[in-house]
């Protein structure tokens, strides 16, 4: 309306505005999160949003969280991790506007680092000994006792088992280099594994005595052989050679008979133990001819 004054004063005019109100931009700015210990209480709260109208909440759109943990809408990571690892997840947060609100935030990465507590002993294990009674106990610390253990790869030497109370042991009847990966869970179920190696060495049979008497022609004869070093009983065999006509050799390891021919006799022997190790051993027989009277 303007100020004029005669005819048809005053005068008005008008104009149409729209008034535009941009959504705001909600941002969710970086938190470092600390690092966690798996089985202990652990509790971090994001840095606040800011950009539209509190309050704000907070929610897990991608990724996950450990077990044990949780995302409150305030904003609160919260819980008792039971899972070690490293954890990658997203969160947004939305405001409390009305109208054509709320409104909300492009998604926030986050890593959550929970460190295993528990350290497995000892750092490495006896080489068993073949055909030796062995006995070995692993113990586990940090965590929430009691705890259990399992035999998660590898196989064990025949003759050799692994309990759950964490005892290896037996008699090992399988020379040879091992590998095995044990886990340990505490009462919480909080879990870590240890990977372990050993030899045993291939044993060496012994067979005794080194050498035989030798027989006298026409004369009984019975000459026992024994071995040591392996896994009883033995057994026996002949396996090159010949001995002198009249004698046997049994899988007992017995020489007997009556020769009854002279000459030099070289045989070989093989002894095995009860899990199949052996070993061969050379003799040679001497069986002299008469003496003719003249």
């Amino acid at each position: 309306m303007d100020s004029s004054t005669g005819t048809g004063a005053p005068h008005t005019g008008s104009r149409a505005y729209t008034l535009v109100i941009a959504a705001p931009t909600i941002l969710l700015p970086a938190s470092s999160l600390a690092n966690a210990n798996a089985g202990t209480a652990y509790s971090q709260t994001l840095n606040p949003a800011s950009g539209g109208t509190a309050p704000y909440s907070y929610a897990l759109t991608a990724g996950a969280l450990p077990a044990g943990i949780a995302l409150s809408a305030g904003g609160v990571i919260s819980g008792t991790p039971t899972a070690s690892g490293t954890f990658n997840f997203a969160v947004t947060a939305t405001d409390a506007s009305t109208g054509s609100g709320p409104y909300t935030s492009a998604p926030r990465g986050y890593s959550l680092t929970v460190n295993n507590p528990i350290v497995i002993g000892p750092a490495s294990l006896p080489d068993p000994v073949y055909a030796q009674s062995y006995n070995q106990s692993l113990s586990a610390t940090g965590g929430t006792a009691p705890y259990s253990y399992s035999l998660l790869a590898g196989a064990l030497p025949i003759g050799m088992s692994f309990s759950s109370a964490g005892v290896l042991s037996g008699v090992p009847r399988t020379p040879g280099n091992f590998s095995i990966t044990v886990g340990v869970a505490d009462n919480i179920g909080v879990s870590i594994s240890k990977v372990y190696t050993f030899t045993i060495a291939a044993p060496v049979i012994a067979i005794s005595p080194t050498a035989l008497p030798h027989p006298v022609l026409g004369v009984a004869y019975s000459q026992s052989l024994s071995s040591s070093g392996g896994i009883a009983p033995y057994t026996y065999s002949l396996i090159s050679g010949a001995i002198p006509v009249g004698m046997s050799f049994s899988s007992a390891g017995v020489i007997s008979g009556t020769p009854v021919s002279a000459g030099n006799f070289t045989f070989v022997v093989r002894s095995t133990d009860d899990a199949g190790e052996n070993s061969s051993q050379a003799y040679t027989l001497t069986i002299a001819a008469p003496l003719l009277a003249i």
